[in-house]
C-alpha cells in the first residue's frame, strides 16, 4: 500500500453547501504524527463520462472504475497504480489488484479503498476518490471487486458492452 500523498486533495468542482460536507477530508485525518490516510486523493467529479466524455473503464453497477493508470516518478522505489473510483450507491465490496507474470499470480494489492479508511459501503452517491496502490512487480495487471464476506467477484460491464469479473489495466 502506498503511504504518501500531497496534503491538499486534487481540486474538485463539487459545490459544497448545506448538507454537502464531504464525509472524509484529509485535513480531518491528519494529526501531529502525520496523515494516516496517506495514499488518498480526491478525484475530480465529472458526472457521466470523464472530462473528455470517455466511458468508464468498468461499471460494476453501484461502483464505477473510471480509469486506472500506472506511474513511477523519479525517486519512487516501486510503480504506483491509481484507480479512479466513483460510487453510485454504497456497496459492500473490496477492490482486488492482481499482477500476473508469465501467466502466474506474482503479487497482489487487495484491500479496501483508501487504505481501509473509507470502504465502499460508506461511500455516498457521486463520491469519487483516487485510490493509490504500490506495485512490487509489473507484468499484466487485473483489477476488480469482490464481496469480502463471500469471496464472490462482482461483474462489470466494459465500454464494448461485454461483462467480466476482472479488468485488464493497460500498461503505458
Amino acid at each position: 500500500m502506498l503511504l504518501r500523498f500531497p496534503l491538499t486533495p486534487t481540486p474538485s468542482p463539487r459545490k459544497e453547501g448545506k448538507g454537502k460536507t464531504p464525509l472524509l477530508s484529509p485535513s480531518l485525518l491528519c494529526n501531529q504524527q502525520g496523515c494516516p490516510g496517506e495514499g488518498l486523493s480526491l478525484a475530480s467529479e465529472r458526472g457521466v463520462g470523464d472530462a473528455y466524455g470517455a466511458p468508464p473503464l468498468a461499471d460494476f453497477g453501484s461502483i464505477v472504475l473510471w480509469s486506472a493508470s500506472v506511474t513511477q516518478n523519479p525517486g519512487d522505489l516501486y510503480p504506483v497504480l491509481t484507480l479512479d473510483w466513483e460510487a453510485r450507491k454504497p456497496l459492500p465490496s473490496t477492490p482486488f489488484v492482481h499482477v500476473f507474470c508469465n501467466g502466474a499470480l506474482a503479487s497482489q494489492a487487495d484491500g479496501p479503498p483508501l487504505g481501509g479508511l473509507h470502504p465502499f459501503d460508506r461511500w455516498q452517491p457521486g463520491e469519487r476518490w483516487a485510490d493509490h496502490r504500490e506495485l512490487h512487480r509489473l507484468c499484466s495487471i487485473e483489477v476488480g471487486l469482490y464481496n469480502a464476506s463471500t469471496g464472490e467477484r462482482y461483474k462489470a460491464q466494459l465500454a464494448d458492452g461485454s461483462t467480466t469479473d476482472s479488468v485488464a489495466v493497460p500498461l503505458r
